[in-house]
């Protein structure tokens, strides 16, 4: 089962806001077609939110969500939303569908700063240097360590950390 509340740390590249998710498998994925200007409105308050910021988001209200964003329609495999204050319309592309089985109804959202410490923490967690890997050795693989299927979960996991360039193959 996935969690009630995503959490996703879009940033702005290029001139487009784009977010990482290497669970999903997902690397640079743009936010287009009205929802960048969403995602101003919401960041608006947020000191340097194009260096990255904290989106949760939910098919469901959680305590302090910022906005609901109404299912409108399907359109080329993606789904439009419209909010409500203010008034604004944006497509999700199929994106979205590594998150949800079926296009939510309704989508509750908020926007996060990043805390400095814990940016600093998960840089530092995700950037380990080039040779980290030779300090561990003769380490047992994650297969070793955890026999049953969930040492297929986490090696899935790592291979797909490792292609979004979280960690050197």
């Amino acid at each position: 089962m996935s969690n009630q509340i995503q959490i996703i740390a879009p940033y702005w590249l290029h001139g487009i806001w784009v977010f990482d998710d290497p669970v999903a498998d997902l690397v640079q994925e743009p936010f287009v077609n009205g929802v960048p200007e969403m995602i101003d409105d919401l960041v608006r308050d947020i000191p340097d939110a194009r260096s990255g910021f904290r989106l949760l988001f939910s098919s469901a209200p959680f305590p302090g969500f910022q906005r609901r964003l109404e299912w409108v329609r399907e359109e080329m495999d993606g789904n439009w939303y419209r909010a409500d204050q203010p008034i604004s319309e944006g497509w999700l592309c199929p994106a979205l569908f590594r998150y949800f089985d079926v296009a939510p109804a309704e989508l509750y959202v908020k926007a996060e700063a990043m805390k400095p410490e814990m940016e600093k923490q998960e840089k530092e967690t995700v950037m380990p240097d080039d040779n980290w890997h030779e300090d561990f050795g003769d380490c047992p693989s994650v297969e070793e360590r955890y026999p049953d299927d969930e040492a297929k979960e986490y090696a899935d996991l790592w291979r797909r950390s490792e292609r979004a360039g979280w960690f050197p193959p």
